[in-house]
């Protein structure tokens, strides 16, 4: 079984020392984020999808999200409660709110996301509870880059609610997008201007038409939009 202390240590001085890239709004943007040996053992430990639960039946909104890990095997069940372990870490957590000059106590939490055919996410700004979003990619390979996030920013002339509601597409321009390739992590701080969106559409000759990602955040629980019924207090 891997010790997963030093792979993580990998994630935390990649965050470190990668400049935050700061328009539209404070980002980063890493590749190979954890060592090469870890992120294929993680890979060969990604569950498969009969162990993952709906999370919406809605047109445009299909996601699978592994909501525990009692159906996981011994191995992969002790892989990702490791891994879950640290990603809720208060090292784990300082080091993106130090990393954006955010203070405030946070608690980061996730999902581990399949999202399927036509799954879309329209322009929002995020909760304001959410200190940071971040994302975890884990394709096998690179041949999907277009299924990352879209980072948008409001067309001349459009009015846009600076509101965290989710809005039409038709008004905003894509100006930079995240690629989902293998071992890269995509991480941003949300504000009034921080729209974001997700369009998943795969290539016709794509035999697993799955899209994996460890999705989370850093929450202020205090804040009156965190999403209790999804994450608990």
């Amino acid at each position: 079984m891997t010790i997963l202390k030093s792979p993580f240590e990998n994630v935390l001085k990649k965050i470190k020392n990668t400049e935050i890239i700061h328009e539209p709004y404070p980002h980063l943007m890493i590749e190979n984020i954890f060592p090469d040996d870890f992120y294929a053992e993680l890979i060969k430990k990604l569950p498969s999808i009969d162990k993952y639960t709906l999370k919406s039946k809605y047109p445009g909104r299909k996601t699978l999200t592994l909501e525990n890990l009692d159906n996981l095997n011994e191995e992969e069940g002790k892989f990702w409660q490791q891994l879950t372990n640290w990603i809720k870490s208060p090292e784990f957590t300082q080091i993106l709110l130090e990393k954006f000059l955010i203070q405030k106590s946070g608690h980061s939490d996730f999902f581990l996301h399949k999202d399927l055919e036509n799954f879309e996410v329209s322009p929002h700004t995020d909760l304001r509870s959410k200190l940071i979003t971040y994302l975890f990619y884990l394709p096998k390979d690179a041949s999907m880059p277009n299924l990352g996030t879209d980072i948008l920013v409001a067309k001349k002339g459009k009015n846009v609610s600076m509101t965290t509601q989710h809005q039409e597409w038709d008004n905003f321009d894509i100006i930079k997008s995240s690629k989902y390739i293998p071992n890269s992590f995509f991480c941003f701080k949300p504000g009034m201007n921080s729209f974001h969106g997700v369009k998943i559409k795969f290539p016709e000759n794509c035999n697993k038409k799955e899209r994996d990602t460890i999705r989370g955040f850093v929450f202020d629980k205090n804040i009156d939009d965190y999403p209790e019924y999804l994450f608990k207090k």
